[in-house]
């Protein structure tokens, strides 16, 4: 069995504007707001004109999904601010969603605090308030003269869910009606060669399927953090935008008010299944047979192949990457784009399956972790 697992690299790696950036900038044309990145703006302008007349219903729809979105000017306070101070221009969604769920989670514990001790109202620590000031509306406010109830805290929660819900809808619409339609004149022979039974996309898009997989219709896809579909709505849209766990083992089971931002929750409640570990189950039940079958026999058995390419390897997917590399009888290879991708690779590797495993699994004959330079794209024009 042959698996291919993707991430958003290999959106990339085909010129596709599949950035969270990019996202922000799809918005921004849409309210006529100049774009960070002007590269793509006649582009959004030329779709926004034409879906309007078109299709004015999902024009519509965009427009009163970013309507006075929280989490959109939030992150493009942060985007312009790190703009500003010479950084990098690069924004990570769930990182700052993250960020802002722990600092009301943690605001709302601390202004209790005060509250318990007979205060009227409570103040949150400086670092709260620095994570929450664009999204509550606090920037042009002093931290020291910031004071606060529970009523609108616990608003605030509801308003940072129904807003996400709406930027995920909108974010659905950009990938699947934007993205998914692009033209594409370039493959990866790395991905042409590849003779591939099983892909496993940490996308939303469709990028596989339209430029590889039309060839082969037997191939079983496992979207684990859903598929983007145009014709779904804010409520049918089965796209996973959260954050991992950030609780102490000890307090998840107790403490779950902001449970649904996390991505195990939306993984379950919006079904999008985890068919990887069927994949994973059927491997072993035949290699474990085999092994019954031919006890006191030399056994060399199918092994199961699995491929890595444009995923950064980070911890944040680490049980689903750590499950599959370490299934018994596997050989994983992983495409780098250069050598400082190669780095980063490696250093993520050892948070998913520890330096112990990785250093016995990368070395001698019998490896069962190759490391692979990706070659160049080739036009097919």
């Amino acid at each position: 069995m042959n698996i291919l697992i993707i991430g958003n690299g290999f959106d990339l790696a085909h010129d596709l504007p599949t950035k969270y950036e990019n996202f922000l900038d799809f918005t921004n044309a849409y309210l006529r707001i100049p774009c960070f990145d002007s590269k793509y703006t006649a582009s959004f302008n030329d779709y926004f004109k034409r879906i309007k007349q078109e299709n004015p219903s999902v024009y519509e729809e965009i427009g009163s999904l970013i309507k006075d979105n929280v989490w959109l000017k939030h992150f493009n306070a942060v985007y312009e601010e790190r703009r500003k101070e010479g950084k990098i221009g690069w924004i990570d969604f769930e990182s700052e969603i993250s960020n802002a769920v722990q600092a009301l989670d943690g605001a709302i514990s601390t202004i209790n605090e005060y509250l318990r001790k007979g205060k009227d109202q409570g103040r949150m620590e400086a670092y709260q308030f620095e994570s929450l000031k664009y999204l509550i509306g606090l920037e042009t406010s002093r931290f020291s003269n910031a004071y606060f109830d529970m009523r609108p805290m616990s608003r605030y929660r509801e308003q940072f869910l129904d807003d996400l819900n709406k930027l995920t809808r909108c974010l659905e619409i950009y990938l699947s009606d934007y993205i998914n339609n692009l033209p594409v004149s370039k493959r990866l022979p790395d991905i042409l060669g590849l003779k591939v039974d099983k892909v496993l996309s940490f996308n939303y898009t469709n990028t596989y399927e339209r430029l590889y997989g039309k060839d082969n219709p037997d191939i079983k896809y496992d979207y684990i953090h859903g598929k983007a579909d145009i014709s779904h709505d804010i409520n049918s849209c089965n796209l996973v935008l959260g954050i991992d766990e950030y609780l102490p083992e000890k307090e998840r089971d107790e403490n779950i008010e902001f449970i649904q931002f996390k991505k195990f929750y939306q993984r379950i409640y919006k079904k999008t299944g985890c068919k990887y570990l069927d994949w994973i189950s059927k491997h072993l039940i035949q290699l474990h047979e085999m092994q019954e079958s031919q006890k006191g026999s030399i056994i060399v058995a199918e092994a199961l192949q699995v491929y890595i390419f444009g995923h950064s390897l980070d911890d944040t997917d680490k049980d689903i990457l750590k499950e599959l590399i370490m299934t018994e009888n596997t050989i994983t290879k992983i495409f780098h784009f250069n050598q400082d991708a190669l780095g980063k690779q490696i250093g993520n590797l050892v948070k998913v399956i520890g330096q112990k495993n990785l250093i016995s699994m990368v070395h001698g004959q019998f490896a069962s972790i190759i490391l692979q330079q990706q070659q160049l794209l080739i036009s097919t024009e």
